[in-house]
């Protein structure tokens, strides 16, 4: 989702004039490949976890992302719970999970969560936004990602299970 800043300049002269002028800017998020798994989601079916792999462009560090931002669908945050393994050990949640010689940041949602919030049907988007530390020579803070990956969420007793019983 893009971030409107405003800003406002306010100048004034040695006569006593007064001149202001606003400029808007609209910063687009950073796009961010998302691979969700499972690609095929059975409601119902049980498991704990739904998975999220984030690759960045060049010149933004996997490792730089805050986990306490990121949402799935607006909604369900990730996991923080620094409990886990896969929370606490950077070896775990940082891989080349895809082979393409890219680090990817690792993130695991409550699939419960997930469930309830997706509904059956051949395709669903599963869109990931949140922040992600940066430091380009010029300035550092945080910015902004977004990606989507498409997942099939079926029902538990769709005709496919039937047929496969």
């Amino acid at each position: 989702m893009p971030e409107i800043i405003l800003y406002t300049l306010n100048v004034s002269d040695d006569d006593g004039g007064i001149g202001q002028d606003q400029l808007t800017v609209t910063v687009l998020p950073i796009v961010a490949a998302v691979d969700i798994n499972p690609d095929t989601l059975n409601l119902g079916s049980g498991g704990q976890w739904v998975t999220a792999y984030i690759e960045l462009p060049e010149g933004y560090d996997v490792a730089g992302i805050d986990a306490s931002t990121v949402l799935l669908n607006d909604a369900v945050s990730a996991i923080t719970d620094p409990k886990y393994e896969f929370v606490t050990n950077e070896s775990e949640y940082l891989q080349d999970f895809d082979g393409d010689l890219i680090l990817e940041r690792m993130l695991k949602f409550d699939r419960e969560e997930v469930e309830a919030i997706l509904e059956a049907g051949e395709e669903v988007t599963v869109t990931l936004v949140g922040k992600v530390e940066y430091d380009n020579g010029i300035s550092s803070g945080m910015a902004s990602f977004e990606g989507s990956d498409v997942i099939t969420v079926i029902e538990k007793d769709s005709e496919k299970d039937k047929k496969s019983k």
